[in-house]
Parts: structure tokens; sequence; C-alpha cells
């Protein structure tokens, strides 16, 4: 395999306007593709697809209902904490009414 690179070609009129444009090869820079870097493109589209398969499956399917679940049970939860605290906060800001029978100086 070899690398080249694309080279952009505009044509334009003398006012600017755009009459085509086609993209050619640059033959002047032609090396030859490392043999690794081709083999990690190979093995990375092949993990691509397989990550593909397995979100697409059953299992994925049923894993993100349990984690939405789960985060829903855990938000669920944090109301409830905050909630408490909240009414145990607001119980020691109001003053108590002092029992019956005690003297009041």
């Amino acid at each position: 395999l070899v690398t080249m690179t694309i080279v952009d070609v505009f044509e334009t009129d003398c006012d600017g306007k755009l009459l085509s444009y086609c993209p050619t090869f640059d033959n002047r820079a032609v090396f030859k593709t490392d043999p690794r870097v081709e083999n990690l493109r190979k093995t990375s589209n092949k993990v691509k697809k397989n990550i593909n398969i397995v979100a697409n499956s059953q299992t994925a399917a049923r894993v993100n209902k349990a984690a939405t679940m789960i985060g829903k049970l855990g938000f669920k939860a944090a109301v409830t904490v905050k909630d408490t605290v909240q009414k145990k906060m607001e119980e020691r800001s109001t003053p108590q009414s002092s029992p019956k029978g005690a003297i009041n100086n």
C-alpha cells in the first residue's frame, strides 16, 4: 500500500467565481504505508465492528435499563435524604415553645 496526498484544485475566473473543482492525487509525495499503521487501521475497524455488535445486543439493552433504574433509585434516595436534612434543619432553626410549667424570666 502507498500513501498519497490529495490536492484540491480550484479553477476561478478573474472575479474569483468558481469555475471548476477537482481533487487530485499529488504523485510527487508518494511513499509506502508502514505495515504497522495499516495493521492498526484494520484492527481498529474490527474492534469498532465488534463494539457496534455488542452495543446493539439484547444484553446491552438490559444493562442500560438496569443502569437507568439504579440511577433513578439513587436520585430518589438523594431527594429523600435532602428532604430529611432540610426538615431537621428547619426544626432546629424554629424556636421551640417552652414546656408547660416552665418559668420564663
